[in-house]
């Protein structure tokens, strides 16, 4: 969970300078245990703290000026002059931008007169300058600085050269060079084309960065048309692009290799359709996706709605084939792992609205006396460390760590996934509030492994319908420990285990309320 912690009302830092020697020092802007009736200053290594008169408590320090009077060695005045801070550069450069920005700084000598800010350096005559003799030219390759003097400058990243252009008299692109044959195509990146932002440019063709950028991203769903039997889906939210995507942009790649090597379910679709049209005495039409709905979306918003609308799709639809299982063929979501990094409660609300939107809804009520909360058919008393099982863990916060442990190796008896020791994960410094859960020993290894991931699924599942609704446990909100949704499944063997670990983590019972989806031609009407 990442939430905003700024400090209220914080005061500007107030320089103080001594008349005779003009040294000067900074009021520190965050002092740990400050009162707001004391002032802090730090002055020559050395921190003072000073109780504010009584008038001054209820008053705004920035209409006065303060003086410190010496008494002891000296009747020299130290004054206190209130001085402007400029918001902080959100867009500075980081990676190869910053190599880049610091070459070109060192080659300026940017910074060794009045005024020269690193934020102003790119406006600045002497960088336009520059920029101009590098120019847009694919030979011969620019990866240094020549100074009058003399002095060579090298543009490097990691010990390999970079090598830009001035990419239409407006923005810089670069490449870095490895040992291989050199070429602008494919691995270069823009840096953003407005002054002072160094942030790498998403939308190619005016050069802006997502935080600039004045066009929007896509979030559609687009859905199989060729595939008669389920209703197919994927929730995409394809590279920024100037124009609208077609349906004929989509094909293009989603059948491209280098996508279908990124998404594996996507590819194992494609193959089984392949497969299954050799099969039959009549052969079935590839995959064609169509654009059932798009939506466009702010750049700096998109990932978050996309990943807003994919965990309430992952829901939406299992929740969907369970509920109507009876009634529709089940709807098929192309997509494994489904994100949701650094989110707030803002974000689990919107998810809560996405699902009401589409008629599905939760109500929770006292653990009834008939409810067994663990059967023992999916909580043995005894775990066998060495098969796959599912597991929880919580961070002592609230938040709840719903994993699996797939491994057929015999190893050390440590409950959890290996990578908790082996790696830094979030749950490495809370190893210890492991519990082993589900468990259904079979001959079949592969379909053992497939149950102890339905049941991490059903977990997270019901850890995220908790924080949907606002549930506490140990007098702490409920909120997902983990970053995404590992493995997303339309149905699942034992839906019942959903019910049973929501109730484990909550102590109440879960009822589910759930309208049915509507569908137009194998189209199913999903909101957003």
């Amino acid at each position: 969970m990442s939430e905003n912690l700024s400090e209220p009302n914080a005061q500007p830092p107030v320089t103080v300078t001594r008349r005779k020697s003009g040294r000067q020092s900074t009021l520190l802007a965050k002092t740990p245990n400050l009162s707001h009736d004391q002032i802090a200053v730090k002055f020559n290594n050395q921190q003072l703290i000073f109780i504010a008169p009584d008038d001054l408590k209820t008053k705004d320090p920035s209409e006065y000026e303060f003086q410190l009077f010496l008494t002891k060695d000296s009747d020299d005045v130290i004054r206190l002059e209130q001085q402007q801070v400029s918001p902080e550069w959100k867009e500075r450069p980081e990676g190869v931008p910053k190599s880049i920005f610091d070459a070109i700084k060192a080659h300026l000598r940017w910074g060794q007169n009045p005024g020269e800010t690193d934020e102003t350096m790119d406006s600045s005559p002497q960088f336009l300058s520059l920029m101009e003799e590098v120019g847009d030219r694919l030979t011969p390759l620019f990866c240094s600085f020549t100074h009058q003097d003399g002095t060579i400058t090298p543009i490097q990243h990691n010990g390999k050269d970079v090598c830009i252009r001035w990419y239409k008299e407006r923005n810089i692109l670069y490449k870095v060079k490895d040992d291989r044959n050199f070429g602008w195509r494919g691995g270069s990146n823009q840096i953003c084309c407005i002054s002072s932002c160094w942030t790498i440019s998403k939308d190619r063709t005016v050069g802006k960065c997502r935080l600039h950028s004045e066009k929007s991203q896509e979030v559609m769903l687009l859905r199989d048309a060729n595939n008669y039997d389920n209703p197919t889906i994927i929730i995409s939210c394809p590279q920024l692009k100037m124009t609208p995507y077609s349906e004929d942009d989509i094909n293009n790649i989603v059948s491209a290799s280098w996508f279908r090597e990124v998404y594996s379910t996507i590819d194992r679709y494609m193959t089984q359709r392949g497969g299954l049209s050799a099969l039959l005495v009549a052969p079935c039409e590839p995959p064609l996706f169509v654009i059932d709905r798009s939506i466009p979306v702010p750049t700096t918003l998109s990932t978050r709605q996309y990943n807003i609308i994919g965990v309430g799709t992952s829901l939406l639809v299992f929740f969907h084939n369970y509920v109507y299982k009876d009634y529709n063929d089940p709807i098929v979501l192309l997509m494994e792992q489904v994100s949701f990094m650094g989110t707030d409660l803002d974000f689990w609300d919107e998810v809560h609205t996405f699902l009401n939107n589409n008629g599905l809804d939760f109500k929770t009520s006292p653990v009834s006396s008939s409810h067994e909360i663990q059967p023992a058919k999916f909580f043995p008393p005894h775990i066998d460390m060495n098969k796959p099982y599912s597991y929880i863990g919580h961070n002592r916060q609230g938040g709840l760590y719903d994993g699996a442990s797939t491994s057929l190796k015999i190893r050390s008896i440590c409950s959890g996934s290996s990578t908790h020791s082996t790696m830094e994960t979030s749950m490495t410094p809370y190893q210890d509030t492991i519990i082993p859960l589900f468990q259904q020993i079979l001959q079949d290894e592969t379909e053992m492994t497939k149950l102890a991931l339905q049941a991490e699924y059903l977990g997270t599942c019901a850890t995220i319908i908790a924080t949907l609704l606002h549930l506490e446990t140990n007098g702490r909100r409920i909120y997902p420990f983990t970053q995404q949704i590992d493995h997303h499944f339309d149905s699942v063997v034992h839906p019942e285990l959903h019910f049973s670990l929501f109730s484990i983590k909550t102590g109440l019972q879960l009822e589910v309320d759930m309208s049915q989806l509507n569908f137009d031609n194998g189209k199913p009407e999903i909101l957003f």
